[in-house]
């Protein structure tokens, strides 16, 4: 029963054996501590109007897919290994049934780019959104049309139960929540004359608030203020196609309707399908692995993977403050590969490659100062000062395009930000304590796997940290000093 169990992780799509047709999301896993003999279950939000909130057996259910982010530890064909890329392909539903399939989710907006837990930058500061309000325009049955402000918005309500905790989306009913809400509200066609029911037309964001985390170099020393528009903020949202799941909605303008309305655009994701490349831990790699194929788990405290960056546990004096990459590891063993990267010098960092050496990983820690991780956002610091990591988007990205040199740079020098990925000397990047952040504040903690030793959870506090940043989809802020981790190189070089 326990290895049962262990197979459904929190954001896997299922479905009941017996209705395979309904899908729905784990929400989390868990035992009846006072029945140790029932069997496990987990908590599902199903895709269906009525009694869409239930505690399942699982034995009862069947994984359709299983969401895998970048830097996710897995194991696959009995092989441990580290998630390099996600790539995911929905199905979406329009409000009249049309079903469209197989959709790659880099061609999708998110109709809610702020999120809960995201990544900002404003001003040279760093920060967390805490939530976003909408400007909301309803439309009426006589095609009159208000727009409820985003301080008033909390006072529309879904007309559909399954809808009652969803963000406002085009084509859902609402209804005021009082007899004023209406009648207080902008109206842009038409007049008030007692509407009751509407449908949304539209919605735009105007109101993020912020939690500012850190100041950037040379940033001013009081951080905006905690409510801001979109449009001043931007967004770290490199691997967004990475986050859609099932019950998100998104404008996507079927053939032939390009010129259509939000209403008709708007469509649901009923299906996911998510593949992923791995990098296993004698350094050989697979492509286009079917996420169901894989089982999450949480490496234990001597597990290192290619592109770690680590020290020795007790160094001698000549020692201290060394740095080496982990180029492969073997599990059973318990020896690592690793090489020693050169002092950060121009005379070092242009002698030869150090030969590797095998060293036993209990002999090994993870370096204090430089423990990057895809999917980290990390700041670029000046000539002299430590490195240092922020944290991990889980929150909800794309290319870099901000401003800045091309030039590769040298150690202890700004990083520019390019239109490709811009790679950092390890010793340029610093790390914080952020915690990740997950879109809809979801836990990605996987059951912890009965080989798996200890409980580091690589997924959740490892890969707390900001990168590189992609050009926002709000605002044009020039953010050259952070981004998000896209890869560390057995080189030791950040690629951000």
């Amino acid at each position: 029963m326990a290895e049962m169990a262990s197979r459904i992780c929190p954001e896997d799509v299922v479905c009941l054996a017996s209705d395979p047709n309904t899908p729905g999301m784990v929400c989390c896993v868990g035992e009846d501590n006072e029945n140790r003999s029932a069997p496990p279950t987990a908590h599902v939000y199903w895709l269906r109007e009525h009694d869409n909130d239930r505690m399942e057996p699982i034995t009862d259910l069947r994984i359709l897919d299983r969401a895998l982010l970048h830097g996710d530890t897995v194991i696959h064909n009995k092989r441990k290994g580290l998630v390099t890329a996600t790539r995911m392909t929905v199905d979406m539903r329009y409000s009249d049934g049309t079903v469209v399939s197989g959709v790659d989710t880099k061609d999708l907006k998110h109709l809610q780019p702020f999120r809960q837990g995201n990544w900002v930058v404003a001003e040279g500061w760093l920060g967390r959104v805490l939530s976003c309000r909408d400007d909301v325009v309803v439309q009426f049955e006589d095609n009159s049309q208000c727009v409820v402000s985003a301080t008033a918005n909390g006072e529309l309500v879904a007309v559909q139960k399954m809808y009652e905790r969803s963000p406002y989306f085009p084509s859902m009913s609402v209804k005021g929540a009082s007899g004023d809400t209406f009648k207080n509200a902008q109206w842009i066609v038409g007049s008030y004359n007692r509407q009751k029911v509407g449908v949304i037309a539209s919605t735009r964001p105007a109101e993020v608030l912020v939690a500012w985390i850190a100041a950037l170099q040379g940033s001013p020393v009081q951080p905006p203020p905690t409510s801001c528009r979109p449009e001043s903020l931007a967004l770290l949202n490199h691997f967004g196609h990475t986050w859609w799941r099932l019950g998100d909605r998104t404008l996507y303008a079927r053939e032939g309707a390009e010129h259509a309305g939000d209403v008709d655009k708007c469509c649901e994701i009923v299906g996911t399908k998510t593949e992923v490349d791995i990098k296993y831990l004698d350094g050989t790699s697979q492509e286009k692995v079917p996420a169901t194929s894989t089982l999450m788990f949480n490496p234990g405290p001597h597990e290192f993977y290619p592109g770690d960056l680590v020290c020795e546990k007790d160094p001698n004096e000549a020692d201290r403050g060394g740095i080496s990459v982990v180029l492969s590891a073997d599990e059973r063993s318990r020896m690592a590969l690793t090489r020693r990267l050169p002092p950060n010098n121009k005379e070092a960092s242009s002698a030869a490659p150090l030969e590797p050496q095998t060293c036993s990983a209990f002999d090994l820690v993870a370096h204090p100062d430089f423990s990057f991780r895809m999917g980290d956002v990390v700041l670029r610091l000046d000539s002299g000062l430590a490195a240092h990591a922020c944290a991990h988007p889980n929150g909800t990205a794309h290319p870099s395009t901000g401003t800045g040199s091309s030039s590769q740079p040298g150690p202890g020098q700004a990083a520019p930000v390019r239109s490709e990925a811009t790679q950092i000397p390890y010793s340029s990047c610093s790390e914080g304590d952020p915690d990740r952040g997950e879109p809809e504040g979801a836990n990605r903690a996987a059951p912890q796997d009965e080989g798996a030793e200890g409980s580091s959870d690589r997924s959740a506090a490892d890969s707390a940290s900001p990168t590189v940043i992609p050009e926002a989809s709000y605002g044009s802020v020039g953010v050259g000093t952070v981004g998000e981790v896209i890869d560390v190189e057995t080189t030791g070089q950040v690629v951000v």
